[in-house]
């Protein structure tokens, strides 16, 4: 055999052991390149972006909906943690505004607050991150809210008065069974349509013991939203299942 057929048979089998090898060895520099660009995530941090394209009495009806999933999140998109304090003051201010509930606005303590994720159990694309804050003033009178992170708006409430001995509805031998609580609870219901701009009606009233049930109906788009909430002597809820 030739020097030369030396040649070919070497350059052969070179050309065969690249064939076979060379490929991953090229995949193992590749993988070696990626995994220095991998980061690991924190399930804790890990949120959907909020859908934008969420109306106002959808949210409104998320935030209420029992069967939504709730996560944590470390902070929301629009606002993080001071922003929203700060918003949550002024608007807890526009929806108080000219009532008779007992606050102090002017100092208040913030006992506690995370920024959430809440998801449609039936389509996840649907999710709003919100604020849920609870503050207190001197008199400990406390409230309970759901602040939406993209629009700073109120979603849902929780009002609780702090000296049970000043109860925000008189004792019920005062007249007919319920009429004071039927009185508070539109009040409760004009407060929400002043705060919304959004045509708000009582929709179903139901009293029962020393406490009254009941659903106010949103309407946007042709819909109705309902809004339920119960008035007991010394607190009320909004669009907050009892």
């Amino acid at each position: 055999m030739k020097f030369w057929h030396y040649i070919i048979l070497i350059m052969a089998a070179l050309l065969l052991l690249g064939f076979f090898f060379l490929p991953n060895a090229v995949a193992e520099v590749s993988d070696s390149r990626s995994l220095g660009n991998l980061v690991m995530i924190d399930s804790q941090r890990i949120s959907f972006d909020s859908t934008s394209e969420l109306s106002l009495p959808e949210r409104i009806a998320l935030a209420a909906n029992p069967k939504a999933g709730v996560l944590p999140v470390e902070t929301g998109n629009a606002m993080d943690d001071g922003m929203a304090k700060e918003t949550i003051g002024l608007e807890l201010l526009r929806f108080f505004k000219d009532s008779l509930f007992q606050f102090d606005f002017n100092e208040y303590d913030v006992e506690e607050g995370a920024a959430m994720l809440i998801v449609d159990a039936d389509l996840p694309s649907r999710n709003l991150i919100v604020w849920e804050f609870v503050i207190i003033d001197r008199a400990e009178n406390k409230i309970t809210v759901t602040l939406d992170d993209e629009t700073g708006i109120i979603l849902r409430l929780i009002y609780r008065l702090g000296n049970q001995d000043n109860t925000l509805i008189g004792e019920e031998e005062a007249g007919s069974p319920g009429d004071e609580f039927y009185s508070m609870t539109q009040r409760l219901v004009e407060m929400m349509k002043d705060y919304y701009e959004l045509p708000i009606t009582l929709a179903d009233y139901q009293f029962r013991g020393r406490i009254a049930f009941y659903r106010a109906d949103l309407f946007s788009g042709g819909r109705a939203i309902p809004m339920y909430g119960a008035v007991r002597p010394a607190s009320f809820t909004m669009n907050e299942r009892v």
